[in-house]
């Protein structure tokens, strides 16, 4: 019987041995890329906390207006106007509170890989209204608030449209509305997934 020996290891291709060079290279790659993730957190918690300090600071300054107008209060001749202007610092202080704990949840949150589009909400800049409730999915946001003024939710909505993580939301269900005739206040929800309600914070 004849055999074939069908064995070529000597036609193989040598293995390739990777420079020393190049690990040395992704190394310092790896390192560099480590210490930008690190740097881009950093200052994101540090413009957070910045941020809430500032909120903290007008809530203590609001609650000190607050107290000496209470004390203030003589004669029916005034009264009117001072709990009018109560009734306004109340509003801002509650506004302000409601801002602080965001921007508190959004820097504990901040290592977890919490949403970029908590960013863009956080930049909104409209002092007649504030968040109560808000649920963030994918791309997908559902607001509720109050508002002193109706046009500065279409107002917030052309800014979400302006940023770049709220750019393509879309919302399905709009509704503003006062629970009393003749209220200041007005309540308004935005939701672009109504489904995902019960999941919001």
């Amino acid at each position: 019987m004849q055999q074939v020996n069908l064995y070529r290891g000597a036609l193989l291709p040598k293995p390739e041995v990777l420079p020393l060079s190049a690990i040395n290279l992704s190394i310092a790659l790896g390192l560099f890329i480590s210490v930008i993730v690190w740097f881009v957190s950093w200052n994101t918690q540090n413009t957070l906390q910045h941020q809430y300090s500032k909120q903290i600071s007008q809530i203590n300054r609001l609650s000190s207006q607050l107290e000496q107008l209470q004390n203030m209060i003589p004669a029916a001749d005034v009264e009117a106007k001072a709990i009018a202007s109560i009734n306004n610092l109340q509003n801002q202080l509650i506004r302000r509170q409601k801002i602080a704990a965001l921007i508190n949840e959004m820097n504990e949150n901040n290592g977890k890989g919490f949403s970029p589009i908590f960013n863009d909400l956080s930049q909104i800049s409209n002092k007649d209204l504030w968040f109560t409730r808000i649920f963030v999915k994918s791309n997908q946001i559902n607001l509720e608030g109050e508002t002193l003024e109706s046009a500065s939710v279409a107002n917030m909505v052309l800014q979400l449209q302006s940023f770049n993580n709220t750019s393509g939301v879309k919302f399905k269900t709009v509704s503003i509305a006062r629970e009393k005739k003749h209220h200041n206040i007005s309540k308004f929800i935005l939701y672009s997934n109504p489904e995902e309600l019960q999941n919001g914070i």
